[in-house]
């Protein structure tokens, strides 16, 4: 109940008189001031108990107090100062994203990514078929598209996609990344098999990832460029080691290496899957077969 003297104003300070966190959202910033202390809750990103979860901010100013990115059981540094922010949070129950502030502050420029879920959520547009065909694991925080340029935001810094001019591929924010393909030897899958070697026609040499082979029988093998060798030219400028005869690459699999990988016990099983990766990743990748060379096992037949 507020009252005064007739004719005179009532000054009333609704952040102070009434039971408000503070916060004001305008659509693009999300504002507080400090005389009232408060959550604001984001009922659009709902988080998950026991995911970890990377979280980019901006806070444009702060003063006279902190912002602090918020979950149930896990939260964020008690930030003072505007700047960008990626943090980590694991929240040990259901809810929702949070800020709390008892400052005077701007947020904007919030993004959130569930790096327990492996699948991506990263669109990525096929070139052979012409459309957007699949998602990967790639968590850029923010992305502009200017004309037919895509300009993408990561941990403060900032990437312009398919910049074929650098003559690079595979680079992905400042890091170089291969490709990979995993190929699955299959047939007759009622039929425990022998895998007795692998071969591919490619223009460049691939060699499988670490612990890159594997069997139905549980057993890891793996191949280095070693293992694709053919010969060693040598003059006296040098040496060259060729790895293919006419665009094929191939190699003898080697042994189960939880027992030897050189003398352990052969891989078998209904089906194998290999995991190959470029060793040069900045090479644009040509992949046109792969063949896996096995035979019947006939256990206890003589």
């Amino acid at each position: 109940m507020y009252s005064a003297i007739e004719n005179t104003p009532i000054v009333v300070n609704l952040l102070t008189a009434c039971n408000d966190t503070g916060w004001t959202v305008d659509g693009v910033n999300a504002t507080h001031v400090s005389c009232n202390s408060g959550l604001c809750t984001l009922v659009s990103y709902p988080v998950i108990a026991n995911h970890s979860y990377q979280v980019s901010w901006i806070m444009l100013n702060c003063s006279s107090g902190y912002c602090q990115l918020q979950t149930p059981g896990s939260n964020g540094a008690q930030q003072t100062t505007a700047n960008v922010f990626v943090e980590n949070v694991t929240p040990t129950s259901n809810g929702f994203v949070q800020f709390f502030s008892n400052a005077n502050c701007v947020i904007t420029g919030f993004n959130i990514s569930d790096r327990t879920i492996t699948t991506g959520t990263t669109i990525v547009w096929g070139a052979t078929n012409k459309k957007w065909s699949d998602f990967r694991t790639m968590y850029p925080d923010y992305g502009w598209s200017i004309d037919t340029q895509t300009i993408l935001a990561y941990q403060g810094n900032l990437y312009k996609q398919d910049n074929v001019a650098t003559g690079t591929f595979n680079y992905f924010f400042g890091n170089q990344f291969q490709t990979t393909v995993q190929v699955v030897g299959n047939s007759q899958p009622t039929e425990i098999k022998k895998f007795k070697s692998i071969s591919y026609q490619s223009n460049e040499l691939w060699v499988t990832t670490s612990d890159g082979i594997t069997t139905s029988l549980g057993q890891v093998s793996h191949l280095e460029a070693q293992d694709f060798l053919k010969s060693v030219l040598t003059d006296t400028s040098g040496s060259v080691n060729i790895y293919t005869k006419e665009g094929v690459y191939s190699a003898q699999l080697l042994r189960d290496q939880n027992t030897n990988l050189l003398t352990g016990d052969p891989l078998k099983g209904n089906w194998i899957i290999i995991e190959l990766e470029t060793t040069d990743g900045s090479v644009p990748v040509q992949l046109f077969t792969v063949a896996i060379n096995d035979k019947i096992s006939r256990i206890g037949v003589r």
